[in-house]
């Protein structure tokens, strides 16, 4: 839910931080306040919570920009400025994470999310070493993100009484407090069992917290540990480009779409709240359709 005078709040901070530490011109302050001023009519129109919104939601927000703005240079500035915006909230200690971390420049921008290819995201589920109560708990959750598709908020949030392991379905509380059931398959089923009889317990120590999955001082994970475990296993997949959980969310819907899943059915698996969010992985089925006939049809 948007909060429009906290929001006006940190943003009057914000601005004199600029004026005051960092010495900006007066236009360019002008700049900020105007890219700032979108943003907030983003934040009241979408009703978003400008200390909890997502990656996916930033992201919508730089879309809606590609199509009414096309110069890069206004693209580029939107960037910059959100992205000072949120390091100040995090300085601040208002949150912890900056949504904007793993959202490259626009001169990088492609407007379809990365994912990872179904052979590339089975090479990745056999990196966590299980010998390990870490690597246990890393496979565990690369299992669990990739069979449900759960924002990392969802899954740092999850806990023991979200889980119906014998149903295999887990209950999360998702953007705008709403509820939604999820399943997920026997392979991750098994390694959330075999984290929980092997690991979790060593990771506890003489805790007590209800969160499932939980870092070496035995609390529950935090976003930001378990993005920086998630980017860890990218660079040793080697892929191209940091590798993050909207990544594995993004490979999640697009296999399923892939696979023959209808729209309506990986909304309501995601939590989109707007079939249009959604309808973008429609189009990367069909650039991996293309790029499939590019490279296999002798006379593309």
């Amino acid at each position: 839910m948007f909060k429009e005078k906290e929001f006006d709040k940190i943003l009057k901070k914000y601005i004199i931080y600029l004026q005051i530490e960092r010495g900006l011109a007066d236009n360019t302050i002008i700049s900020y306040t105007q890219a700032l001023d979108k943003f907030k009519l983003f934040l009241q129109t979408g009703d978003y919570d400008h200390k909890k919104i997502s990656e996916d939601d930033i992201l919508n927000f730089f879309r809606d920009k590609i199509n009414s703005e096309n110069k890069v240079q206004s693209r580029t500035h939107l960037h910059s400025v959100l992205k000072g915006f949120y390091n100040f909230l995090i300085y601040e200690e208002l949150i912890d994470f900056n949504p904007l971390s793993g959202i490259s420049t626009p001169k990088k921008w492609n407007v379809l999310p990365k994912y990872l290819s179904i052979d590339e995201v089975s090479e990745l589920l056999e990196l966590p070493n299980m010998s390990k109560s870490i690597g246990i708990r890393d496979k565990s959750i690369l299992e669990m993100m990739y069979a449900t598709g759960l924002r990392i908020s969802e899954l740092i949030g999850l806990k023991t009484n979200n889980i119906y392991l014998e149903e295999n379905f887990i209950r999360v509380m998702g953007k705008g407090n709403k509820e939604r059931v999820i399943p997920f398959g026997e392979k991750a089923g098994q390694y959330l069992i075999e984290y929980y009889e092997k690991a979790r317990q060593l990771l506890l120590k003489d805790k007590t917290t209800d969160f499932v999955y939980l870092n070496a001082r035995g609390s529950g994970i935090t976003r930001q540990g378990a993005w920086k475990i998630i980017k860890a296993y990218g660079l040793r997949l080697g892929i191209t480009f940091d590798l993050s959980p909207h990544v594995l969310r993004h490979s999640f819907a697009t296999h399923l779409l892939e696979n023959g899943a209808d729209l309506r059915s990986i909304q309501l698996l995601l939590g989109h709240s707007s079939i249009s969010t959604t309808e973008i992985y429609t189009h990367l089925a069909k650039n991996r359709i293309q790029e499939s006939y590019q490279k296999h049809h002798p006379r593309s």
